[in-house]
């Protein structure tokens, strides 16, 4: 508004304002959407139930699929889109897209299947009564439970042995521990993990007598050839083997 003084009267003009305050463009304004609720590890379970891979999504957006059957790997970008998660490819197509599941927390589903779901590793994944985890995704590297296939004395001068031969898969077999009476103990042997103090997974030989016991608890090194075997927590238990 101006205003000017003429003949003794004070004349004022209006000027229209350009600014539109009205409150529409708030009301019609989208969320700003993200994908940072997907930033973790998160295990891919298909419709029967069976875990397929672990996805690993990054701060910057980034996510890393890697295969449970070959350990094979695919990169991409997740993208937050019309009230779900895309996941594209390297090349920049569509290759994952996942919904909120209504009903289960940290759960997606998948929009190309019938039941394929998104579920957190960390719910997904379980410790068993003595703190241990199976893994959804192995190491890959040399470290499996058929690499120590054969038989194993303890270094302590006790007498106690034990053997390992195949069982279910190369991270699970079994074993016969024979004590320094000359009692004899059969049971399981599983590549498990732990986390450490700085919340990092730790990989280690776990040894579960078909009583009930948990025997041994080694650290799994991976190292080639795999000719002693320590304890997981301490350096004392030292396991050399035999043939």
């Amino acid at each position: 508004m101006t205003a000017e003084l003429m003949n003794g009267r004070i004349i004022a003009a209006l000027k229209r304002i350009s600014h539109d305050f009205s409150i529409k463009d708030f009301l019609n304004a989208k969320p700003v959407q993200d994908a940072s609720a997907l930033i973790g590890e998160w295990v891919y379970v298909n419709p029967h139930s069976v875990p397929e891979s672990v996805i690993e999504v990054q701060a910057d957006g980034s996510f890393f699929e890697t295969l449970v059957e070959n350990n094979l790997i695919t990169a991409g970008t997740v993208k937050a889109e019309n009230g779900g998660y895309a996941f594209y490819d390297s090349g920049n197509h569509l290759y994952l897209r996942f919904t909120p599941d209504p009903l289960i927390p940290n759960t997606y589903q998948d929009d190309k299947s019938q039941g394929g779901r998104l579920v957190s590793i960390a719910e997904y994944e379980q410790p068993n009564d003595w703190g241990y985890y199976d893994p959804v995704i192995y190491p890959a590297t040399s470290i499996s439970v058929a690499g120590l296939n054969g038989i194993w004395k303890n270094a302590d001068g006790s007498g106690e042995s034990f053997e390992i031969y195949d069982g279910r898969s190369i991270y699970h077999g079994r074993f016969a521990l024979t004590d320094s009476d000359g009692k004899e103990e059969l049971g399981d042997v599983r590549l498990q993990y732990r986390y450490n103090q700085d919340g990092e997974k730790r990989f280690c030989f776990t040894f579960y007598g078909d009583n009930g016991k948990i025997y041994y608890t080694l650290d799994a090194s991976g190292s080639i050839p795999m000719n002693d075997l320590f304890g997981y927590q301490s350096g004392e238990l030292h396991f050399i083997r035999q043939e």
